[in-house]
């Protein structure tokens, strides 16, 4: 159970405290938590981008089926843009007062060609050039770098 994309993976069951809780992969919202990983005192974040910049005008037929998967890309875009505008909040707090606001380190994969719905899994096209993207711009040589900082 993760916070990745709702519904890839099946739910798994998850004991705390001798009570099960069914726990499904993913989230509408909050998916990069980026306030809660400074206030647990976070000093490096790895922001990984999953939805477009902007969502096109479309056409949604009037039926709830074709309403409810707009809604939540719509929902999950909100999201992660707060995560980018979390970050340069903090960036700013950082610059007024290191002492009370220390500096963390960022880094953005987010890639510059548009890839689409993170929830259309039959487009797998658009996972691949977001895939493609990371691993040329991000080789996991700069990911473990950016972490030993």
């Amino acid at each position: 159970a993760t916070s990745a994309i709702p519904l890839a993976f099946p739910a798994v069951d998850y004991w705390v405290n001798g009570v099960k809780d069914l726990c499904c992969d993913g989230g509408v919202g909050r998916n990069n938590p980026v306030e809660v990983a400074i206030e647990n005192g976070a000093t490096h974040i790895l922001l990984i981008g999953t939805s477009p910049d902007a969502y096109p005008r479309e056409e949604v037929a009037n039926k709830v089926l074709d309403i409810a998967p707009r809604l939540v890309e719509m929902v999950m875009h909100f999201f992660e843009e707060d995560a980018w505008e979390e970050k340069e909040y903090h960036e700013q707090l950082s610059k007024l007062d290191p002492v009370k606001y220390p500096p963390i380190k960022f880094l953005d994969i987010y890639p510059e060609k548009d890839t689409g719905s993170a929830l259309d899994f039959s487009n797998v096209e658009q996972f691949q050039v977001g895939y493609d993207y990371a691993k040329a711009n991000y080789p996991i040589e700069i990911v473990e770098a950016f972490l030993a900082e």
